[in-house]
């Protein structure tokens, strides 16, 4: 068996002996194992890198195994590696891919390899991007001198290489989230000649885009290393300058004009904005836009762009951050997304005065104009609105005349002279207003480009025949505006000039002649009057409602109309090209208005209903009410103030209010008693001035008995205390004086009569309520000398002997011939049980002189 053994083993040595030796290409990283493999090296960080050891800028040459020198070819600095997502701690020129970053990062269209090959045996730099996930660094520089990681046998490429981890983004789409990949460039650009370039165009620089077997792919654009994103360097080793990280091979959104951009090497494209002032294309769009709400633009906007805005935008600024939300394909009508945002041109531009609010704008502007994204403007023939009386082909402000046709407005024979026609006015923004063309011309000759416009017969106004008028200037149909052309011209049935078509009201129009009549009405005295009316009397001769006549006799139109007018006789700043002549019926209330006593403050008004919260319809304490416009009833005072015992809906009265106006038992005053002449109506002094203008102490006084800074029976009645006023008030010290009547004086009561404390009955003292009834309708029902007794008793002796005994008769004297005392057969021919009259030291309320003919109580 061991013979056995020694045989095989000398086969197989002649075996390795008979073999030739295979010649293999040496390492490029010819040197000691533990050069690299050693404790404490770190390949995956930025700035303490590894690989930095050698291929750092600053590194020497190094000893391979066969004793000769070497130097590294790559050199990096720390600083090199891009911060583009903020995976550099020190960044510095970001001119090459970074080497120390997790390897999913959806906003760089990044995720792990699918290919096993990029991991290695250990699986090392699993889940990051590092040196050694892309290159291998035990390779020969024969074949492969980048050392880059290429599963064999399987024609992979470095263009793979970039896929495979940025898989996401390889995408061919409308532009949304990542540039379109394999699209192949010269079939593009047959299809669309205007758009594109057949091959990319370098000219000019250092620009190196190209194409990968003629389509466009990652490394079209990008580089991996030595990449600046700036065509006036070569992308070498040493040349580069500072970058952005983003490692374009062109022009980048920093370095990028007209003239030289990465996107023009491909695209074809005219300019946006004037000359002088035109973007790069990469200030709207970039090459590959994230979105972490999975909801990207198209055509690569990216979501917030700052643009100078001044000059484009009203409260525009020189750094304007504006929002770009434009996710839909195919693309809506003048670029709208769909919700209702106006237009993507919109988000930076304001319509300029008089332009089409409906018009496309990329009928007129669009990238591959051969002018750049401002084509023909209207006022190539005509003033924009004519305004001069000169020919506007040369003339700016001037009449129309064609550069197209020749037609002559001056040579029509209805020429008017534009310098004294309201078209300014009209059209011009600044005092006057910024309607559009179509606004008395319609969508047919108002409009650049229809087969109606410069047709020749400068007539084609308020013409239904020849386009479609607005809503605006029919008042949505409702009427039919016609322009007369003879003589000075004249139009009628217009909205523009009419009463606005008052809510409730009739709609009434004011015809207006057109030549020679600029600066006729706006800043004119009647301005105002002429279509509305301005005050109670006018307005109720010009189509509007009663309510409306109901509130200018007291408030001007600028209480309710801020926005609109600045008085009866004068719009607001701003109205002609705001909130006048708009089609809505604008109510915004003017919170600074002074009313006297306060400011208006805060108003609402909710237009569907027609009904208004403000503080003039309130009960003065912050409760305001809803009157409606088209309800009359809806603003009595019952709506704001409880006036009535029921059926109001406004808010409750305070303190007293109730048992003045409402008790049955009470005096049922008017609101005018205490408050004055017109309070019934809501016409007195000091309604709806801000304040809270209570009567004056005094004017309490004379009803209920009282002095200025009375006390007792006679202090003054506090409102909201019930407990301060009583029916000694009244009727002791002070008399009260009520609708003419005066309280019948009951001064001894307390200290005579049933009111008495020193009574020998242990019922008393009494109250008046016990003997007299105060109910409704009884106590203040202005007859003099009813007593009003309680359970209706008429006989006196029957009403006293409900709390007391049977009396003793005192029968006249018959015992006695010609005896001449009067029957004593009723209590009050000796008692008076207010205590007035009795007998100084007399109990029991006994009059000092009793009977009807005066005969004089007993002494004793």
């Amino acid at each position: 068996m061991r013979s056995g053994f020694l045989k095989s083993i000398l086969v197989l040595a002649l075996v390795l002996v008979a073999i030739p030796a295979v010649v293999q290409a040496r390492a490029v990283h010819y040197f000691p194992c533990d050069d690299c493999h050693r404790a404490g090296a770190d390949p995956l960080s930025v700035t303490t890198n590894l690989c930095l050891d050698c291929h750092n800028t600053t590194s020497g040459s190094k000893m391979l195994n066969d004793s000769t020198m070497a130097s590294a070819t790559g050199r990096f600095q720390p600083g090199d590696a891009s911060n583009a997502f903020g995976n550099n701690p020190a960044p510095g020129l970001q001119t090459s891919h970074n080497w120390a970053a997790p390897d999913t990062n959806p906003a760089a269209g990044a995720g792990a390899p699918s290919e096993r090959y990029f991991y290695g045996r250990q699986g090392f730099s699993t889940g990051m991007v590092a040196c050694s996930r892309c290159h291998d660094p035990h390779g020969d520089n024969v074949q492969n001198p980048q050392l880059l990681k290429l599963p064999p046998s399987r024609g992979y490429t470095a263009e793979d290489m970039c896929l495979d981890c940025h898989s996401s983004w390889n995408i061919s789409n409308h532009g949304q989230e990542s540039h379109p990949l394999n699209v192949d460039l010269a079939t593009a650009a047959g299809n669309e000649p205007t758009k594109y370039n057949a091959t990319p165009d370098n000219s000019g620089g250092n620009g190196n885009v190209t194409l990968v077997n003629g389509k466009v792919s990652c490394s079209s654009c990008h580089g991996v290393h030595w990449v600046d994103s700036d065509a006036s360097t070569p992308d070498v080793q040493g040349s580069v300058g500072a970058g952005d990280g983003k490692l374009l091979k062109h022009d980048g959104a920093a370095n990028e004009t007209m003239s030289s951009s990465i996107c023009t090497t491909c695209h074809k494209y005219s300019g946006h904005a004037p000359n002088s002032q035109q973007l790069g294309c990469l200030v709207c769009h970039s090459g590959h836009n994230y979105d972490p709400n999975g909801n990207p633009n198209i055509f690569l906007l990216r979501k917030q762009v700052t643009v100078d805005t001044t000059a484009i935008k009203a409260g525009g600024s020189a750094n304007d951050v504006v929002t770009l939300d434009y996710t839909t394909y195919p693309p809506l009508p003048n670029y709208d997304n769909g919700g209702g945002n106006g237009s993507l041109c919109l988000s930076c531009h304001d319509l300029p005065i008089g332009h089409d609010p409906a018009a496309v704008c990329a009928d007129c502007h669009a990238h591959d104009n051969q002018q750049g994204s401002f084509g023909a403007g209207c006022g190539s023939c005509h003033g924009y609105a004519p305004s001069e009386n000169a020919p506007g082909d040369t003339t700016p402000g001037g009449y129309a005349k064609s550069t197209q046709t020749g037609n002559d407005y001056s040579a029509s024979g209805v020429f008017k002279d534009e310098s004294a026609t309201p078209h300014a006015a009209h059209a011009n923004g600044g005092t006057g207003y910024s309607f559009g063309c179509q606004n008395c011309h319609g969508d047919g000759s108002g409009q650049l480009g229809s087969a109606d416009h410069d047709a020749g017969s400068f007539q084609q106004v308020l013409d239904k025949g020849v386009g479609t008028l607005p809503a605006l200037t029919t008042n949505g149909g409702a009427l039919t505006p016609n322009y007369a052309t003879a003589g000075n011209g004249t139009c009628s049935a217009v909205y523009c000039h009419s009463n606005g078509a008052p809510r409730g009201g009739t709609t009434q129009t004011v015809s207006v002649t057109w030549a020679g009549q600029a600066g006729s009405i706006i800043g004119q005295p009647g301005e105002c009057q002429q279509c509305h009316g301005n005050d109670s009397a006018t307005m109720g001769t010009k189509g509007n409602t009663a309510t409306h006549s109901a509130h200018l006799s007291r408030f001007s139109c600028n209480v309710c109309h801020r926005d609109t007018a600045a008085s009866a006789t004068a719009l607001a700043a701003g109205a002609t090209t705001g909130a006048h002549v708009n089609g809505a019926k604008d109510v915004v209330f003017d919170d600074t208005y002074n009313l006297g006593a306060a400011t208006l403050g805060t108003g609402t008004y909710t237009s569907a209903p027609g009904t208004c919260a403000v503080y003039c319809h309130s009960n003065g304490k912050g409760t305001n009410a809803t009157p409606d416009w088209d309800v009359a009833g809806s603003g009595a005072c019952g709506t704001c103030h409880q006036v009535n015992a029921s059926g109001d809906t406004g808010a409750a009265l305070s303190g007293a209010h109730a048992k003045h106006v409402f008790d049955a038992a009470g005096p049922q005053l008017n609101c005018s008693d205490c408050h004055g002449a017109g309070a019934d109506t809501g016409s007195h002094s000091g309604h709806i001035n801000g304040g809270i203008d209570a009567p004056a102490q005094t004017a309490c006084n004379t009803c209920h008995g009282a002095n200025s800074g009375g006390t007792g029976y006679d202090a003054e009645p506090v409102w909201t205390d019930a407990n301060s006023v009583s029916c000694e008030t009244c009727h002791l010290g002070l008399q009260a004086v009520v609708n003419g009547k005066t309280a019948p004086a009951k001064d001894a009561f307390v200290a005579s009569g049933h009111g008495s404390v020193a009574s020998f009955n242990t019922a008393h003292p009494e109250s008046c309520a016990a003997c007299h009834d105060t109910s409704g309708g009884k106590h203040f029902d202005g007859i003099t000398g009813d007593p009003q007794l309680t359970g209706g008793a008429t006989a006196g002796d029957a009403f006293c002997q409900t709390c007391h005994t049977t009396k003793t008769v005192h029968y006249a004297n018959s015992a006695n011939a010609g005896g001449t005392s009067t029957d004593a057969n009723s209590c009050a021919y000796c008692h008076e049980p207010h205590g007035e009259g009795v007998g100084a030291g007399f109990d029991a309320m006994v009059l000092s002189s009793v009977g009807p003919a005066g005969n004089k109580a007993p002494t004793t």
